[in-house]
This record gives structure tokens, C-alpha cells and sequence, in this order.
């Protein structure tokens, strides 16, 4: 359900797997260092996590990622 709704509100430049094989690469080096959770507010690692671009770059944007 959530990637029909995901590809009805924009063109990913990649399919769903990709962004799901690069948190599951980031949870899985989270766990060799023994991290609990991943806090980002670079945009850009957010897009490249989760696909999502803006132009509003001046506000604040966070993505946790949980392991």
C-alpha cells in the first residue's frame, strides 16, 4: 500500500527496493557498531535514504532510522 501511494505522489529516480537496501545497509552497519538508532538532518543523506527532495532547504528536516 505505501509504495502505490509512494509512486503515485512522485517519479522515484530508483525503485522502492533501492531506498529499502540502503537503510537496511545503514541498520545493518548501525548493529556492528552497536547503535540503537540513526538521527540525520542532512538532507541530502536524507534524500538518498528515502527518496524525498524539497526545495524548501531552510527548514528543518530529521529521519530516524531505528536498527
Amino acid at each position: 500500500m505505501q509504495q502505490q501511494i509512494a509512486s503515485k505522489l512522485y517519479d522515484s529516480p530508483f525503485p522502492i527496493e533501492a531506498y529499502r537496501d540502503r537503510v537496511a545497509q545503514v541498520q545493518r552497519a548501525m548493529g556492528h557498531y552497536d547503535l540503537d538508532a540513526l538521527l540525520t538532518c542532512s538532507l541530502a543523506n536524507i534524500c538518498y535514504l528515502t527518496g524525498y527532495e524539497t526545495i524548501a532547504t531552510r527548514k528543518l528536516y530529521v529521519l530516524l532510522i531505528p536498527a
